[in-house]
């Protein structure tokens, strides 16, 4: 498989995002627009990441070459680009950036001319084409233009602005913009809202996108709120789609708590059709036995935005999210945007009138034990049978009370398990118990691979 949970990623100059590797990715491209239309156009997007220009670069003369209309929005956020693919009425759109990890990886998304992440048969559709470029006969057709569109990003900026048209004056708050794309857009949209601003790790230089800051690192933003007396964090990551809040005392909000928030003031505003609203198997049961007691259901769906943007899409549905900080509101943008989370966010704040502490206490947590722990190998579940054997003998130990949850990352080297349950020290023991099998089982694995 090329595609993990969010696109193509991994180390910068490595395997597909070789020289080589772009070249048939390129092609790929090429063929599989072609298939689509008879004049094919893309748009790029990048994050500030020192390989990101280099990735741009060939992809836009190889593109153009193979007689694909390129355009190239520069340093842009993950929606920005789902944004402008529609606006702007070309048939796919790309958006080089590895999010969340550090500046040495990279990647790449793909979205199709709705703006939408790529669904599961159009990413097969390209990975088979992938996987026979070698036998492709490649399109032969006049190379096109290179369009540089970086002027077109105030639009984006104007976008957000009319999503919460009120003026957020009397707000505080420290923004942490990750080093990443969004330095260029957050803090401005901001302050033309009224917000006054303290802005952290906003001065990009290629390697220090994410570097001790951002959604995964917030232990700088929550002193400095604390340190100012602002009302609140917000933390965006590299590339703009994830956001997490801190409250005014400094402490972490949780985003089951933030997407249990954002739905319960949907519903009092009888804006959440359907009565419900999508997430993914990672978010904490205490938020389905709240909302159900409110008159909310809540829709499961596997890790990943696309998963959850596409069972909105099915069942007509506004709100979805991801305990990560990743939120959608299908109204305004087909894909998660932290900003337009964030504006959402003080839009309730400011009419609530209450610390974010308190509107963000939207419901009681069942104890859960996360555990991510490095792998070298991500063999078939069924093959790893001794760490199988355990996983089931616990699901069914939990059954009435509790989960076990066990996936590989889709986006880093990881093994990820999450236990849940009412007995906290119970649930810490099958973690623990869980993590030395997984271990034990992989280690003898590569030894056997070797």
């Amino acid at each position: 498989m090329v595609f993990g949970t969010d696109g193509i990623r991994g180390p910068a100059n490595v395997g597909l995002l070789s020289r080589d590797g772009l070249t048939r990715i390129s092609q790929a491209i090429a063929i599989f627009l072609y298939g689509k239309s008879s004049h094919p156009s893309i748009i790029m997007g990048r994050d500030t990441r020192i390989s990101g220009h280099d990735i741009e670069s060939q992809l836009a003369k190889e593109l153009s070459a193979l007689g694909v209309e390129v355009f190239l929005l520069g340093v842009m956020t993950t929606p920005g680009v789902s944004y402008f693919t529609q606006k702007l009425g070309v048939h796919a759109g790309i958006m080089i950036s590895a999010s969340h990890n550090p500046y040495y990886d990279n990647g790449i998304k793909f979205f199709d001319e709705k703006g939408q992440k790529f669904s599961l048969e159009w990413e097969s559709e390209f990975e088979e084409i992938l996987e026979n470029i070698a036998d492709a006969v490649l399109p032969l057709h006049k190379e096109t233009g290179i369009h540089e569109v970086s002027h077109v990003s105030q639009d984006y900026i104007h976008f957000l602005a009319e999503c919460i048209p009120q003026s957020l004056s009397g707000i505080r708050v420290v923004v942490d913009c990750a080093n990443g794309s969004g330095a260029a857009f957050f803090p401005e949209i901001l302050r033309n809202a009224g917000v006054q601003v303290t802005t952290l790790y906003s001065e990009p230089n290629g390697v220090n996108i994410n570097l001790n800051c951002g959604a995964l690192a917030t232990q700088t933003l929550q002193k400095e709120v604390v340190m100012t007396g602002a009302h609140m964090g917000i933390a965006i990551d590299g590339d703009a789609d994830r956001v997490v809040f801190i409250d005014g005392e400094g402490s972490l909000i949780e985003g089951d708590q933030a997407l249990g928030l954002f739905a319960q003031y949907l519903h009092s505003k009888n804006s959440l059709n359907h009565q419900s609203f999508v997430t993914t198997i990672m978010s904490n049961l205490g938020l389905d036995r709240y909302m159900s007691e409110k008159g909310i259901q809540v829709v499961r769906v596997p890790v990943g935005d696309r998963h959850v943007f596409q069972e909105m899409k099915a069942k007509d549905l506004i709100l979805g999210g991801e305990s990560s900080g990743h939120f959608i509101f299908s109204e305004y943008l087909p894909s998660g945007d932290g900003i337009l989370s964030a504006l959402m966010l003080l839009k309730i704040f400011q009419e609530y009138q209450e610390p974010l502490s308190k509107i963000c206490k939207t419901f009681e947590k069942i104890p859960q034990i996360h555990k991510s722990i490095p792998v070298a190998m991500k063999p078939p579940l069924e093959k790893m049978t001794k760490f199988c054997l355990s996983l089931k003998g616990y699901e069914e130990d939990l059954r009435h009370q509790g989960r076990v949850l066990f996936r590989f990352s889709g986006t880093e080297p990881i093994a990820r398990i999450t236990v849940e349950g009412t007995d906290k020290d119970k649930i810490e023991g099958i973690a623990n118990d869980l993590e030395n099998t997984l271990k034990q089982e992989l280690l003898l694995m590569s030894r056997q691979v070797v």
